[in-house]
């Protein structure tokens, strides 16, 4: 299925971050996620922006950050199409202008947050979005052309569940060491 399709269909919601300028970057508590933060399905919990705690409050309604939500980056190099995934200790940030935010919505397609995480970052679709980045400027984009992208989405239920659940293994195991280790540090 073509992802544009399914943000049409209401299926996915897909929205971009804020830019927020150096000069916001200070003291506070509350991470600000550029594209260097995200990697290997993850965000960095300890990234090297913070945010006021103020500007974070004026935004996190645009934002609307949730646990489960992916983001995905949107501009850059060799970072386009590298995805992480939200938890419950991720919520209280604020994300770049560089970032897709996509939530799975309802839908009939057996799509969670767990294979779509798999399937964004398979080789077929990481192709696809090598073939559609741009340059814009200096820098390159996937811009409006994720919606072009034409998502593998297994029919076989037994073989989605599987996936979804070694991803969500996955990630939960993580999110379990970096708790611990956050336990620990502290």
């Amino acid at each position: 299925l073509r992802l544009g399709d399914l943000v049409e269909d209401r299926m996915l919601s897909i929205s971009t971050g804020d830019v927020v300028g150096k000069l916001a970057y200070g003291a506070g508590d509350i991470p600000f996620v550029r594209t260097s933060d995200i990697s290997n399905w993850e965000i960095k919990v300890d990234p090297k922006h913070r945010l006021e705690r103020e500007l974070y409050e004026s935004l996190k309604g645009k934002q609307d950050v949730r646990p489960y939500d992916l983001l995905m980056v949107k501009d850059g190099s060799y970072l386009i199409g590298t995805c992480g995934i939200v938890t419950e200790y991720d919520c209280e940030i604020v994300y770049q202008s560089h970032i897709y935010k996509i939530r799975v919505n309802e839908n009939a397609h057996r799509l969670n947050p767990f294979i779509l995480l798999a399937i964004l970052s398979s080789s077929v679709v990481r192709q696809q979005i090598k073939a559609k980045q741009f340059t814009q400027d200096i820098i390159d984009s996937l811009g409006e052309r994720i919606r072009e992208l034409v998502l593998p989405i297994p029919k076989d239920g037994a073989a989605a569940e599987r996936v979804t659940e070694m991803v969500r293994k996955a990630i939960l195991d993580r999110v379990e060491a970096r708790e611990l280790a956050r336990q620990a540090r502290e």
